[in-house]
């Protein structure tokens, strides 16, 4: 029960930032690179997305090692977390270094400003893979604690995707 607790835990971890990236990539992102006083506006997104980006990204990093242990490690799990780790890397090699450069108002901030909407479009593309990858583990761990509910070809199928 609880390796099935954690894995909904971080699927929900991991849904909420499909979200909140898709979100900040199609609307916030593209009118950062809009606006009037470009370091300022970054400076208020950082204070205010932080603190709502940062728990939810801990909470899968931390629920993805731990799951590594889980009747649920798969490589469908490898993947989901090798993507999460590219997500991490660009956060703090590209999206982080960009914001700085942005809030300090060095260099040209319209074109910081749209290398920050290009290159987040990794973050966001890593993002749905990953919940891609684990809809299958959560649909196997829902099964686990109701019953083997499925149709027994897809039962058949998850199972050989997830070592039990």
């Amino acid at each position: 029960m609880f390796w099935q607790a954690l894995l909904i835990i971080h699927f929900a971890a991991t849904l909420f930032m499909v979200g909140l990236v898709a979100a900040v990539q199609v609307l916030h992102y593209p009118l950062l690179a809009e606006a009037h006083d470009i370091p300022a506006t970054c400076r208020r997104h950082v204070q205010r997305a932080g603190p709502l980006i940062a728990p939810p990204m801990l909470l899968e990093a931390v629920s993805g090692l731990l799951l590594l242990a889980s009747p649920f490690s798969s490589p469908l799990l490898i993947v989901s977390l090798l993507l999460l780790a590219a997500i991490w890397a660009s956060t703090f090699t590209i999206q982080v270094p960009l914001h700085k450069q942005l809030i300090a108002g060095r260099g040209d901030s319209r074109r910081l400003a749209a290398r920050l909407v290009a290159t987040n479009w990794l973050r966001t593309i890593a993002w749905f893979f990953r919940a891609a990858c684990l809809a299958p583990l959560l649909i196997s761990a829902v099964g686990a604690l109701h019953g083997e509910w499925l149709p027994k070809e897809l039962q058949r199928d998850l199972k050989s995707s997830v070592k039990f």
